[in-house]
């Protein structure tokens, strides 16, 4: 199968596994808001003026119990004087997560086809089976790919 731009495109949005050191050490966002405004002595009266909102309203979100939307992140952050940067990461290359959805599709696609061959007299044998599986990868990796997400 071709890699198409997969090569340019894992350049461009790393993997976990080619993630820097210390983005790995993940923590979550309510705890690094509740770090960064204790290290800088802000109280949570201060930054819920800062970020126009209540005291409590900084509190639950510090207690984990609400998640902030990304416009609250970005006034949170500007109120520290902290840039904020946001990344899909993929758990591995996006190569091999359509590969393993080409894999998992395909198999499930020609078990199908197994179940009503065995009403027939010559069912495929082994090779002719990892034939068909290898066209119908290549298939769906060039052409229809879309159809890999439908559930």
């Amino acid at each position: 199968m071709k890699d198409i731009f997969f090569d340019d495109i894992n350049d461009k949005i790393k993997s976990r596994d080619n993630f820097p050191n210390w983005a790995n050490t993940y923590l979550p966002i309510h705890k690094q808001i509740n770090l960064i405004r204790t290290a800088l002595g802000i109280t949570q009266k201060q930054l819920a003026k800062k970020v126009k909102t209540s005291q409590t309203a900084i509190a639950r979100l510090e207690q984990g119990l609400t998640e902030p939307n990304l416009a609250t992140i970005k006034k949170i952050t500007e109120a520290f004087g902290c840039d904020f940067f946001s990344f899909i990461v993929p758990p591995k290359k996006l190569k091999q997560i359509l590969d393993d959805k080409i894999n998992q599709k395909a198999k499930e696609i020609l078990s199908f086809s197994d179940s009503s061959s065995a009403l027939e007299l010559q069912k495929p044998n082994s090779t002719q089976k990892q034939r068909q599986l290898e066209l119908l990868k290549k298939e769906l990796f060039e052409k229809k790919r879309s159809i890999l997400w439908d559930e």
